[in-house]
């Protein structure tokens, strides 16, 4: 099953924006985890945050401190007519969008695909941007390095999309378009290593 949902383009990504918005995705409906993390005091309510990686980040001890995405009041607002599923995968397609900037910027010996890392982290545990030039609404900064086992969940590209998240990181902006409609496919936090090194081999 499918839903569409709001996700935030910008044209021109890696050369200067020449426009940006809101525009429509249909994407295959995502099943999020329980946001609700038990602990020795009671429960703890606990927000999903959407972080932009690469394949090296799998075979890190830890996620580092970086800007992520969530469900945030900004979103919420800025999509008013989302569900809160909907915004759920607004929040993860832009931290894929991310990723690619992440892969543009890293340089040659990384795999070809986006990866998002969702993770459920106490909400003292990131800090809402402000909305505003690259700032995108739902846009975080995680404050400190993410323990793997706070990751409930792998977000990566299927092999075909390689072509095409290459070419977007050279700036073609057709390419990052392709991208944008390709789907991530979801991988359970456990099969970490075994991703990591499938796509060290690729």
């Amino acid at each position: 099953m499918c839903i569409t949902v709001m996700v935030w383009v910008v044209a021109g990504v890696f050369g200067g924006p020449e426009w940006s918005g809101w525009q429509q995705r249909r994407v295959p409906e995502v099943r999020r985890a329980d946001s609700v993390l038990s602990s020795a005091v009671g429960e703890t309510v606990s927000m999903r945050v959407y972080l932009p990686a690469t394949a090296a980040d799998l075979s890190a001890p830890g996620v580092s401190a970086r800007r992520a995405h969530a469900v945030t009041a900004a979103l919420a607002a800025a999509l008013p007519e989302e569900d809160e599923e909907g915004l759920e995968v607004s929040a993860s397609l832009c931290a894929a969008d991310a990723s690619v900037e992440l892969l543009a910027a890293g340089g040659p010996g990384l795999a070809d695909r986006r990866v998002v890392l969702a993770a459920d982290l106490d909400p003292t545990e990131v800090r809402e941007l402000v909305v505003g030039g690259d700032v995108l609404p739902g846009t975080v900064e995680v404050l400190g390095e993410v323990d793997w086992e706070r990751v409930a969940a792998l977000l990566v590209d299927e092999a075909a999309a390689e072509a095409d998240v290459a070419l977007a990181c050279t700036g073609d902006e057709e390419a990052f378009e392709r991208t944008a409609e390709a789907d991530l496919l979801w991988y359970d936090a456990s099969e970490r290593k075994a991703l990591a090194a499938e796509l060290a081999r690729s």
